[in-house]
């Protein structure tokens, strides 16, 4: 594991480019200063930022970074891999990949601190909702007219997070799919990496799916849409949220409220960013007539209203949720939205306050 890391992930993910089951774009320096070990890219590329894995204690880095090694092995099956040979190839491949998708989920601040950032995915392994393993009826919901049923669930390799909490709306009419919360626990703070539509979610837009879309639009009460509008708060308006997404991520606030005291949100994800810009780089040289400059505005479109929706959603939580309060904005202390969470005084939406209560009460005794 050492020999990899060492020998061939960070020398790699200097070019941006991490041959493992496949070929990955990754892209960091590395700094070991005990060891005399400066690697820095060549990459001349606009459009990368490009971060410094800052190794200040290599001992246990190299500890931690092997105690999660042998917990993502565990944890992650062989369908997360491409690569399907023999066996001692596999391992080969399966320990490189882990090693190398693991960076990509890390913020500035995790490639300055990357014990820290260890100790984190470690815990994220050890803290999940075990009581929810299986299918769970948190109770039923009169203003949607049906049960809602969530599950934890394991993400795949390459999503941002080891867990994910999966919900959907249960009637006797049909179901309804909510989006995807990837999640995180440690110290008793959630971090929530993203809120993700399933694919293929809700496409059969049968009676009770075209029901709850219109019920859904009853997350709006307790808001001045009026005032609330882009016109008037640019990209810090409220009123541009997604129902569904606010709708999931408030139960799953309420699954973990008990839990914790704080939210954080990590605004953008650098090595994935990184990602996109190396490939369209790769494609401009090796397809004709490829539209650099296009995908490129499309990439920074795309990336900002993600991010922009992300943060935003959260803020419309605290909007109506008395006890949940903004700490620090993004760039503040650093890339992260920072949510304090106190004891819940009042909920101004009349949805939102019965799905986060039932979710709330069936948790009354979980432990994280």
């Amino acid at each position: 594991m050492i020999s990899i890391f060492y020998n061939e992930i960070i020398k790699e993910a200097s070019t941006g480019s991490v041959d493992a089951d496949i070929t990955y774009n990754i892209l960091f320096n590395t700094y070991i200063p005990e060891e005399n070990i400066d690697i820095k890219s060549n990459i001349k590329l606009d459009n990368v930022m490009i971060p410094t894995l800052y190794i200040k204690n290599k001992r246990l880095f190299d500890e931690l970074l092997s105690t999660y090694l042998k917990l993502a092995v565990n944890f992650y099956d062989d369908k997360n891999y491409y690569i399907d040979i023999t066996e001692n190839t596999f391992n080969y491949y399966k320990v490189k990949t882990l090693l190398s998708i693991l960076w990509s989920n890390a913020t500035y601040e995790d490639f300055n601190d990357p014990i820290n950032f260890l100790r984190r995915r470690i815990t994220f392994f050890k803290n999940n909702l075990t009581d929810y393993n299986n299918w769970c009826d948190l109770g039923y919901s009169e203003n949607l007219n049906s049960n809602i049923k969530v599950k934890n669930t394991k993400s795949n390799l390459r999503n941002e997070t080891p867990y994910k909490l999966e919900i959907y709306l249960d009637s006797v009419d049909g179901k309804y799919e909510l989006p995807n919360i990837y999640y995180g626990i440690e110290n008793n703070k959630v971090y929530i990496y993203a809120i993700q539509n399933k694919k293929n979610a809700n496409i059969e837009n049968n009676s009770f799916q075209k029901f709850i879309k219109r019920k859904l639009y009853a997350i709006n009460e307790g808001l001045d849409v009026k005032s609330e509008t882009f016109e008037n708060y640019d990209i810090g308006n409220l009123k541009d949220v997604t129902p569904s997404f606010l709708l999931a991520l408030n139960i799953a606030i309420g699954l973990f409220e008990k839990n914790i005291d704080k939210i954080i949100v990590p605004s953008i994800s650098i090595v994935r960013w990184n990602d996109k810009e190396i490939m369209f780089d790769k494609k401009s040289r090796a397809i004709e007539n490829f539209d650099y400059i296009g995908e490129q505005e499309k990439h920074e479109y795309i990336q900002s209203n993600l991010t922009e929706k992300l943060i935003r959603t959260f803020l419309r939580l605290s909007y109506h949720i008395n006890g949940i309060e903004v700490e620090n904005y993004p760039q503040e202390l650093d890339s992260s939205l920072q949510l304090k969470v106190e004891e819940i005084q009042d909920i101004n939406n009349e949805m939102l306050r019965e799905t986060f209560n039932l979710a709330s009460k069936q948790n009354k005794n979980q432990k994280l």
